[in-house]
């Protein structure tokens, strides 16, 4: 099913860090830590595969995070706050 999807989280929890992104049903919970799902973590990174790449800002309490992916043009891409 091609076309693109969204989605946002606020992350609530002082004390944890999120990772938000996109999988097959097959992928581990964690997303990113093999190579059926992307996430980007609080941490500021992108992980595929236990591959933790510097991405885009850090994040925490009360930010905001879109996730869209676009599988006409297969693009991952992530907003912190709009």
């Amino acid at each position: 099913m091609l076309g693109r999807y969204y989605f946002e989280i606020t992350q609530t929890d002082p004390n944890g860090i999120a990772r938000v992104g996109w999988s097959v049903p097959v992928a581990q919970l964690d997303l990113g830590t093999d190579n059926q799902g992307f996430g980007y973590g609080g941490t500021g990174k992108k992980s595929f595969a236990k591959q933790f790449d510097d991405y885009g800002e850090t994040y925490g309490i009360n930010d905001v995070i879109g996730s869209l992916i676009d599988l006409d043009q297969m693009k991952i891409r992530y907003f912190k706050n709009g």
